[in-house]
């Protein structure tokens, strides 16, 4: 077997395992806090993901990010 064959397989299983299939969103948690990179709005405890919540309430942005 070549070691490119090697590399893509490794490459393709390594992809695998950090992925839930269930799951699309990053985290599998919920945030503590949503927030809006365009005005600062922040949503305490939100019971959705944050691309969920949808656009931002107070200036219409896109949508609200999880904040780190």
């Amino acid at each position: 077997m070549s070691w490119l064959a090697i590399l893509a397989a490794l490459a393709i299983i390594s992809k695998s395992k950090g992925k839930s299939s269930n799951n699309p969103y990053a985290y599998s948690n919920m945030p503590s806090a949503c927030i809006c990179h365009e005005c600062g709005y922040r949503v305490e405890s939100p019971d959705k993901h944050c691309p969920q919540l949808g656009a931002c309430p107070k200036c219409g942005a896109p949508r609200l990010w999880r904040e780190k």
